[in-house]
């Protein structure tokens, strides 16, 4: 995965970063399932979670290795939505004040069609 933030695109995150980000979160959902697929192998497929012991140095440092990638690729999900929550903190303060001219206009229009119940026909 790249540095790449989500404050370059605008407001909304771009397509790579969302695909990215479903990457990520698919290879998570397959997480639990290799870890413990991993660990029943080295066990002879025994079911549950083997003894430390009975597992080599060599499978215990790639079990490591794999939670600590696992973990980086967290940080980087984490440090994208900050960036996606950023922005979007930035639209809502932009679309605030719109909304609130909106409903100005809404009043202002009532006032000069009369009726003040809304739009004509409804």
């Amino acid at each position: 995965m790249n540095d790449q933030t989500a404050g370059s695109g605008g407001g909304m995150p771009s397509p790579d970063m969302v695909e990215q980000i479903r990457s990520l979160l698919g290879r998570l959902a397959e997480l639990p399932g290799q870890v413990t697929g991993g660990l029943g192998q080295a066990a002879g497929g025994l079911p549950g979670i083997t003894r430390p012991g009975a597992l080599s140095a060599a499978q215990m440092s790639s079990l490591t290795s794999a939670i600590t990638a696992q973990r980086s690729t967290i940080a980087a999900l984490q440090a994208q939505l900050i960036a996606f929550d950023e922005q979007l903190a930035v639209l809502e303060q932009l679309v605030d004040p719109l909304s609130k001219l909106a409903g100005t206009w809404a009043s202002v229009e009532r006032g000069i069609l009369g009726g003040g119940h809304g739009a004509p026909g409804q």
